[in-house]
């Protein structure tokens, strides 16, 4: 039987940390959570409100908001869970 040399074990214990490290961080970047929210925006008609944009973020929803205030008029924003 052929003799293993510690040279061998040092590597295989190497690649086995590598293993395990890719394993527990591929699960830990499984477990972060998106933003549990997106953001709407409505515009204030006659009648009531009308739908004009969905935000991934509020920052992208203020954004929105402050581009079109002049040409759309007041909008409100609403916080809606996914």
């Amino acid at each position: 039987m052929l003799r293993i040399r510690k040279i061998h074990w040092v590597i295989a214990a190497i690649l086995d940390a590598i293993i395990i490290s890719l394993i527990v961080l591929y699960f830990v970047g499984c477990s972060v959570t998106p933003n549990p929210y997106e953001y709407r925006v409505y515009v204030v008609n006659g009648v009531g409100y009308s739908h004009l944009y969905t935000a991934e973020d509020k920052q992208d929803a203020i954004g929105y908001i402050n581009f079109y205030r002049k040409s759309h008029g007041d909008m409100q924003m609403v916080r809606i869970k996914k």
